[in-house]
């Protein structure tokens, strides 16, 4: 016996949550895509000196402040999601431009971030001291967060903050385009220049 199709009056019920499904699949990875083609680009041309891992940092600290503002007032979880989407992405983009940046490095000096040498933040020499800060920042965060989470005050700054740090994620890539008097090496050059 064949199988019955469903009574017509389910029929918007069952479109209406699929496309609900889909808008929560492009809101979780959406904010994302756009960094693939760049990881993509940054992996076939061997270099990073057109990217900014500024932006990774912008991400990171915004995303882990929107995920401890969660806990203080809870949002919707596509959003919970999508942070943790970002982090992951902005992870693996450093974990790239560490292994781009120690091949063609010539100098054999390191920087860690245990040296606490404020002169080389977030310009140090392995992937590791990346994690390395990312957790402490987090700690922080936690201990923070434990000690203030009744506080409305406490929570409302965590949420501003984390709008208001990643409102900013255009200033490292324009400071790093002003620094090199150039746009090449971002994402989408290509469309700028001429074809041959």
């Amino acid at each position: 016996m064949a199988d019955a199709a469903p009574p017509s009056f389910l029929l918007p019920d069952l479109a209406w949550s699929f496309l609900s499904r889909v808008a929560t699949l492009f809101m979780v990875f959406g904010a994302a895509a756009p960094y693939f083609p760049q990881y993509r680009q940054l992996q076939k041309s061997g270099n990073t000196e057109g990217f900014s891992t500024h932006v990774c940092l912008v991400l990171l600290v915004a995303n882990i402040l929107r995920l401890f503002f969660w806990f203080g007032r809870h949002f919707e979880v596509t959003l919970v999601w999508q942070s943790i989407v970002l982090i992951i992405t902005m992870l693996a983009l450093l974990h790239l431009c560490c292994g781009l940046q120690q091949s063609s490095r010539m100098s054999t000096s390191t920087h860690l971030f245990t040296d606490f040498d404020p002169r080389y933040f977030w310009a140090w020499s392995r992937f590791l001291d990346y994690i390395q800060f990312c957790l402490a920042f987090t700690a922080l965060c936690l201990f923070v967060t434990y000690l203030l989470i009744d506080s409305q005050l406490f929570v409302e700054t965590v949420g501003f903050l984390a709008l208001l740090i990643e409102a900013m994620l255009g200033v490292p890539q324009l400071c790093r385009n002003f620094k090199n008097k150039s746009t090449a090496g971002m994402r989408n050059e290509h469309l700028m220049e001429p074809e041959t």
